[in-house]
């Protein structure tokens, strides 16, 4: 990138060329992108949803009325909501992030598109930021993202719960955030599993993180109609009726209907009810059954008038199949596309019937090729997956036998659809058990390791369902790899966490709960959950010391236990506990007879964890430099033993001590 600028309008040249890629440019912002896989997330400068003119057109299928992207209905209610987003947004830390968190369907996008739109209309640069690795976007062209005269930077992530943690942190680095002029993250997620280690970043990187759950709406029926009649008059104007003709359901108490998109629902189907003239259901299901039978409809429709010259060939069967077939992939290329028909759809011809597929549901950016759009809502699309799939009790809506087999052969020829799939089916589950018991357990009993290709989201999601089973999350838990990984770390936590409910709940033996609560204990240091961590590594001690009491050979087990705690101790800023446990595993390590190359690595580490923690005590503890010698020289006696093992443990304590206020260590 090259610049120049005069006093009056600074100016920017950029010439970016891409050879058989993927190319696009930022002004004032920084780029990540991998080599084999493209950008690793793309910026674009925020632009507020705009209802398309054809009015016809959205009335055509109920799902283009409820995308958010057509802004139908306009936004109502939340007030409490933005004035502590505004207030967040106006704080005075330089840095904020804040995680919005909420189910589908509580109206968190749509709470962010607002709070974006009002951002840029007080004088702030709002960006957004659209995960890419592994996923298909069009290139969104040059973005000029240089925040000149703003007041302050607002970068909007949706779905960030299902960000690795890995490109979140790159994200967080991007210079667009690290300007004098304030800068706010705004990440927009279904659950708070993901939230500590993303904190955990934030926290380094010197940002102010607090979150926000978005809770239900409240059961006040002013609340709930007055939300009902923005919706309803909306799709009333749509539908070219008269609003006052359409009667308020006397059931929107429920607690179903808490959320902003099941009052757009109940307000759409009592539209379109009263123009067909027939009865609207009285629950969420039965509202979600009806709006997919019109959507059914529109397809037949279409099929139907190719008697009358129109270009649609594709049967409503056969559409059925790739609307399916996209709920569980999201938009791809063209011609994986192609492939995706062949393997999955049952279609006589991909290119015909992708192109009548896209002619319901085109493109999110029209014209750079990508196909098999998914319904949106996402929740609409998780209500079309389960009626789909056979096992509900809606008998007038009954299931596809075919679709049966479609994920796992889906996920077998195309396993890198797993994270969508897997999170999709696990998410739709929750609400639809058929889904989890009959499809989705057996799935990964075949196959545990997809749970894993799927990433942390679906990891934690499949850890949420009420009635998971034990041996699926064992099955899972056994393809986690020994060393960490922080992309995976959340949703690690998450099936360690469930499955140790099931086996805890079974003994009270410490020879079994001991080694479980310290697998836990370390997976959720390892995904930032910090208090919980200590809680359950304390509790993991104490069920070593009633093992070590009738077995001595569980002594080195306990030392490493009170290795563990005194770490993570030290880390939640509690040193004076960090240090009575680090030197009772000393101790207890000082004391075998035979202590194996690991207990002499432990009893190393014991002692890091005992400066550290007498160091945050008292800066000049006389005993330190004594305890520094022998740090280092036991570390380096280990080096000479097994360097491949124990050179990065010396480093690491040689550049802890080297930072300590006593005097330095002699070199070797």
């Amino acid at each position: 990138m090259t610049g120049d600028s005069s006093p009056r309008r600074p100016q920017a040249r950029q010439d970016v060329r891409a050879v058989d890629g993927f190319a696009y440019g930022v002004v004032g912002a920084d780029l990540h992108v991998f080599q084999d896989r493209g950008p690793v997330y793309l910026l674009r400068r925020h632009s507020p949803a705009v209802a398309p003119d054809a009015s016809s057109w959205l009335a055509q299928q109920p799902s283009r009325l409820l995308d958010a992207r057509h802004a139908v209905v306009g936004f109502t209610g939340r007030e409490r909501e933005l004035g502590e987003m505004a207030g967040w947004r106006d704080g005075p830390a330089r840095l904020a992030g804040c995680w919005l968190h909420a189910p589908g369907g509580q109206g968190k996008t749509r709470l962010a598109g607002e709070v974006a739109g009002r951002s840029a209309e007080a004088g702030w640069r709002v960006v957004t930021a659209v995960h890419g690795a592994g996923a298909v976007h069009p290139p969104p062209g040059s973005q000029d993202l240089r925040p000149e005269g703003a007041c302050g930077v607002l970068l909007v992530v949706d779905y960030a719960d299902r960000w690795p943690l890995s490109h979140l942190t790159w994200l967080l680095s991007n210079a667009l955030l690290h300007r004098e002029l304030p800068a706010r993250l705004l990440l927009i997620a279904r659950t708070a599993h993901g939230w500590p280690a993303v904190r955990g970043v934030l926290t380094a990187v010197g940002a102010e993180a607090g979150d926000v759950h978005l809770t239900p709406l409240p059961d006040a029926p002013e609340t709930r109609q007055r939300m009902f009649l923005a919706a309803r008059d909306a799709f009333a104007l749509r539908y070219h009726v008269d609003p006052g003709s359409v009667p308020v359901p006397g059931w929107l108490g429920g607690p179903e209907f808490g959320l902003t998109l099941a009052l757009h629902m109940a307000a759409l189907v009592a539209v379109d009810a009263t123009v067909s003239g027939s009865r609207p259901p009285r629950d969420l299901p039965g509202l979600s059954a009806y709006l997919l039978d019109r959507e059914r409809a529109h397809w037949s429709r279409l099929h139907e008038n190719r008697a009358e010259g129109l270009d649609f060939a594709t049967s409503p069967a056969e559409l059925g199949r790739l609307v399916f077939t996209a709920a569980l992939t999201g938009a791809v290329s063209h011609r994986d596309g192609v492939a995706l028909v062949r393997e999955t759809a049952a279609a006589g011809q991909p290119e015909r019937a992708l192109a009548d597929h896209s002619a319901c549901y085109p493109a999110a950016d029209p014209g750079h090729g990508t196909v098999l759009e998914p319904l949106y809502p996402d929740r609409v699309a998780e209500d079309y997956l389960a009626l789909s799939l056979p096992g509900h009790d809606l008998t007038g809506h009954p299931p596809h036998p075919w679709c049966g087999g479609v994920p796992a052969a889906l996920l077998t020829a195309f396993p890198g659809h797993a994270a969508h799939a897997i999170t999709f089916l696990a998410s739709a589950a929750a609400r639809w058990p058929h889904l989890a018991g009959r499809h989705l357990y057996p799935l990964l009993r075949a196959d545990p390791a997809l749970a894993v290709r799927a990433g942390s989201a679906a990891l934690s999601a499949l850890a949420q369902l009420p009635d998971v089973p034990a041996d699926v999350l064992a099955a899972v838990e056994q393809r986690f790899l020994a060393s960490q990984d922080t992309d995976l770390d959340p949703g690690i936590a998450d099936v360690t966490g469930r499955l140790a409910a099931y086996q805890l709940a079974g003994t009270a033996d410490p020879v079994v709960t001991a080694p479980l609560r310290t697998r836990l204990a370390d997976r959720l240091w390892r995904a930032g959950r910090a208090a919980q961590a200590v809680a359950v590594a304390r509790d993991a001690v104490a069920d070593w010391r009633a093992c070590a009491d009738d077995d001595y050979s569980c002594v080195p087990s306990l030392a490493q236990a009170l290795v563990n705690l005194a770490a993570f101790l030290n880390g939640e800023g509690m040193p004076r506990e960090a240090a009575e446990a680090a030197g009772d595993a000393a101790a207890w390590l000082r004391a075998l007879s035979r202590p194996t190359l690991h207990d002499r690595g432990n009893l190393a580490t014991a002692y890091s964890n005992l400066i550290k923690a007498r160091l945050a005590l008292n800066p000049y503890d006389g005993s330190v430099p004594g305890l520094i010698e022998q740090t280092v020289r036991s570390c380096r006696a280990l080096d000479e033993q097994d360097p491949d093992l124990y050179e990065p443990q010396l480093a690491r304590t040689l550049w802890f001590c080297s930072c300590s206020p006593t005097a330095p260590v002699r070199k070797r």
